[in-house]
Formats: structure tokens, sequence, C-alpha cells
């Protein structure tokens, strides 16, 4: 789905969570970052092949383009899709692959 198509459907009342790959919690730290912010301290609470859930002070508007940095791993990009105070779910330009998802989950275990 087109992260235009994405975002008005987020948008919507009538929107129902539709998930596309299975999520695992993490409580990761992260470092979140876009060229428009500073980086700033945040957690990676979920995350599946195609995005993920952040908590933290972090505002970044919907539509935004973010980076992500796992230290010590790697640095994952997407879009921001949705967000509420405290918290917001990125969609990933790439999808991970699942070893790296089950990677990540072990990072924290």
């Amino acid at each position: 789905m087109q992260l235009a198509q994405r975002l008005q459907q987020a948008q919507s009342t009538a929107w129902i969570d539709e998930r596309r790959a299975m999520r695992r919690h993490l409580g990761l730290p992260v470092m979140m970052s876009s060229t428009h912010t500073r980086p700033s301290l945040a957690y990676m609470v979920d995350v599946s092949s195609v995005g993920c859930r952040i908590e933290g002070q972090v505002s970044f508007a919907i539509g935004s383009f973010a980076a992500i940095e796992v230290k010590g791993f790697t640095k994952f990009e997407g879009w921001v899709v949705w967000q509420r105070p405290g918290e917001l779910g990125v969609e990933f330009a790439h999808p991970l692959p699942e070893p790296v998802v089950t990677h990540l989950e072990a990072f924290v275990h």
C-alpha cells in the first residue's frame, strides 16, 4: 500500500488495525533523528519486518522521513505513519528480512 493511502487510512476514524506482519516486543534503546531534528533517545517497543513502534520524547510529523539507529547493530530508515503523544509508528523504507527481526529480538534478551 502506498504511503499516501496509509496516511489517509490512519487519519480516518474508521481505520482498523490490519497488521501485515507479526510484531515482536522489544524495549530496545535507539537514537531517532531526521533531517530536521537532532538525534534523541527513544525506545523501539515493538518491531516487525515492515515497521516499528517507538516510545519516548520524540516528535515527528506524520509523513516525516526518520532514521532509527540501534547502537552496535545498524540504522533503519522509514516514514512516520502515525503519532500520538510519546509514541509513533514507522514504516520501514525497506522491509527487514525475518532473520534481522529475530536478531533484534535476541539483541535485548
